[in-house]
């Protein structure tokens, strides 16, 4: 049953999960939907981390910079992961050179897809509420159905 209702979480996760960017710069998600739900698919070892892909990490890196400026920390892990799946020659091409990355910041990174992912579950939980209940009723009705019993005429 556990491994069951983690399948559920999964699936849930992959198609329904909200990708998280900083308030008020929703609408840059709605661009890059397709590709987030490729990379989750992809991404079943970040799932059962329970870690956003490293793909919604640079999506949210990015509208929080349009708020902020970037600690160096920051924009050194941002300048990684987008040329991971932009390219070299698009980084280049705009400028973006690639620093070492230390430890200690890619402990930031997956600090930050962990809070991604924890968020992500937050706005799942009413979802993953409907779904048990629906289901529930349903295979006890089934279990029921399927059931011998001892004295048919007493059903009668």
């Amino acid at each position: 049953m556990n491994g069951e209702r983690e399948f559920v979480e999964h699936f849930m996760y992959v198609f329904k999960a909200p990708v998280i960017t900083w308030p008020g710069y929703e609408d840059l998600a709605k661009d890059h939907k397709d590709r987030i739900m490729t990379y989750r698919l992809a991404g079943v070892k970040d799932i059962q981390d329970k870690k956003a892909t490293d793909y919604e990490a640079m999506l949210y890196i990015s509208t929080a910079s349009f708020v902020s400026p970037l600690s160096h920390e920051w924009v050194k892990l941002y300048t990684q992961l987008f040329r991971r799946y932009y390219g070299a020659e698009n980084s280049d091409a705009i400028g973006i050179t690639e620093e070492k990355v230390y430890d200690n910041e890619l402990h930031q990174l997956d600090r930050l897809k962990s809070w991604l992912y924890q968020k992500q579950m937050g706005h799942l939980k009413p979802l993953l509420r409907e779904e048990k209940a629906r289901t529930k009723p349903q295979d006890i009705v089934e279990y029921d159905a399927k059931t011998p019993t001892l004295f048919d005429f007493m059903e009668k």
